[in-house]
């Protein structure tokens, strides 16, 4: 069961994965999309959340998943990085900061 945060919510950043997440993990290959998370996705941007994706997919893998998203109406406002902050990333961490974060291979910590 996937427990969605509610769709009223302002984030202003989500930081959402490719794999396993927004497209059905097929790596190095592109899976089938997942349209609930993608039209969610897309909902909490027309909200006005920045939506930011996060992947460890480089180079022409990183663009056939960019093109992916293209083709099912999802735009990313930043990859791999949140310019929209003061907080800045450094060699050591590679997270971009975000509000919110979904992944398939998280798991909820409260």
């Amino acid at each position: 069961m996937i427990n969605w945060p509610p769709p009223e919510k302002d984030y202003q950043y989500i930081a959402v994965d490719f794999d396993g997440t927004l497209f059905e993990n097929e790596f190095p290959e592109i899976g089938a999309p997942k349209p609930r998370v993608i039209e969610w996705v897309k909902e909490q941007q027309k909200l006005g959340s920045k939506i930011i994706l996060h992947t460890c997919r480089e180079w022409d893998r990183l663009e056939k998943a960019i093109d992916a998203c293209e083709q099912h109406g999802l735009h990313f406002d930043a990859v791999n990085e949140n310019p929209f902050t003061e907080w800045t990333q450094t060699e050591q961490s590679k997270k971009p900061f975000a509000d919110i974060y979904l992944d398939d291979r998280a798991w909820r910590v409260e």
